[in-house]
């Protein structure tokens, strides 16, 4: 029983209590506290542990909440924060680690059919906790072959508009019924994977990745790598462009930059 010192004060309001201790020593303060409300209805209580700041504890409940061919959703349950902010790394066959302040994580951009082994660890302002037993978890087998994905007609670029037009092999494409994406091959930049819907369609892009646009080519949505063929990119036959230099001003200053321009 605590009973009101120099030491001990407690502050009340209408729904809240709040106990002070002063000058904590660890070998008589630290330990645990029953908190007892009772009223003319009832009566409940509750254990609190007082502990010193220390590192994290060791996650637990480590669980997957969501599978598909190209990741893995996990969730797990925090332990005991140390008294101070904790955030969690989660590790995929103990090379690649994430970081996140949540209690869950998704990795994206895995291996079909694939075994990966996951462990988490706890981490704050003091040190970090050990880490959870490693979990072997596989990714799910993708939905189709290579060579069962739509071919790709045509491909052209309007640099008018800013967009690229596709035509999919129609047949093919209504026979499906898994997410695809248009995979844009961009000259020193990583690529884009645009979602598709329908067997044709168009999708703006910025002028600078219409000016360096390599091939295309169709991939499984969220699955950027499992691809079909590629595909060069035409530029519309409809109108014709061609370059202006625009120099600097000055004699013999180099030329700064250049536009297409329709004819």
């Amino acid at each position: 029983q605590i009973f009101l010192s120099n030491k001990y004060s407690i502050i009340k309001n209408k729904t809240s209590s709040y106990l002070i201790i002063q000058q904590l020593q660890s070998n008589f303060d630290f330990g645990f506290y029953s908190c007892n409300a009772s009223n003319k209805l009832g009566k409940n209580s509750t254990l609190i542990q007082l502990r010193s700041k220390d590192v994290p504890e060791t996650p637990t409940n480590v669980n997957t909440t969501s599978l598909t061919y190209s990741s893995i959703s996990l969730k797990w349950q925090p332990g005991f924060d140390g008294g101070w902010p904790q955030s969690y790394w989660v590790s995929l066959d103990n090379s690649l680690s994430k970081e996140t302040n949540q209690s869950h994580y998704t990795f994206t951009n895995l291996r079909h059919s694939h075994f990966y082994n996951i462990t988490i660890r706890a981490r704050n302002h003091l040190g970090q906790s050990h880490s959870t037993a490693s979990i072997n978890v596989r990714t799910e087998n993708v939905p189709i072959k290579r060579e069962d994905l739509p071919e790709i007609e045509y491909s052209t670029i309007d640099f008018t508009e800013k967009i690229i037009d596709y035509r999919l092999n129609n047949s093919s494409f209504n026979t499906l019924k898994v997410p695809l994406c248009l995979r844009i091959d961009i000259y020193n930049h990583s690529n884009l994977c645009e979602r598709i819907v329908t067997s044709s369609g168009r999708i703006r892009l910025n002028e600078q990745y219409l000016l360096n646009i390599v091939n295309v080519s169709i991939c499984l949505d969220q699955y950027e790598d499992y691809c079909g063929q590629t595909r060069s990119v035409e530029i519309s036959k409809n109108l014709n462009y061609y370059f202006v230099l625009k120099q600097r001003k000055g004699v013999g200053k180099p030329y700064s930059s250049f536009h297409f321009l329709k004819d």
